[in-house]
């Protein structure tokens, strides 16, 4: 394997979320979007070189997929889908009109504790 260099770019905030985006719909880490785009961009102004050579004449693939970026976007999605269900279920209840007030908690909150409460009390 060749030795890999570092290089920085700055970019602003908006410009990182999209990024982030883009990297998380296609499942690739950030780093390997950004070398994938900086060679792209090399090969592309390579070949308006006269001296265009061989060794450019293969394009790297634009992404390969980042297998725990892959299984991280899923996990995401999986539980974004388990939060929308769940809530839905409530939404439901709501639109059926099937509801109780604030009051009616407090009650049977009230009686819950109160019956806890008792058998305690009556052990003493």
């Amino acid at each position: 394997m060749s030795k890999q260099q570092l290089t920085s770019a700055p970019l602003d905030n908006a410009d990182v979320a999209d990024l982030d985006r883009l990297c998380a719909h296609l499942g690739a880490a950030r780093e390997h979007l950004v070398a994938t785009a900086i060679l792209r961009f090399d090969h592309e102004e390579m070949r308006r070189l006269p001296d265009y050579g061989s060794e450019w004449a293969h394009l790297p693939p634009y992404v390969e997929t980042d297998p725990l970026a892959v299984a991280l976007n899923k996990a995401e999605d999986d539980a974004a889908d388990a939060l929308r269900a769940f809530l839905q279920v409530g939404e439901d209840d709501i639109e059926r009109g099937d509801v109780i007030t604030q009051e009616e908690m407090e009650h049977w909150f009230a009686e819950r504790v109160s019956r806890r409460a008792r058998p305690a009390a009556a052990a003493e």
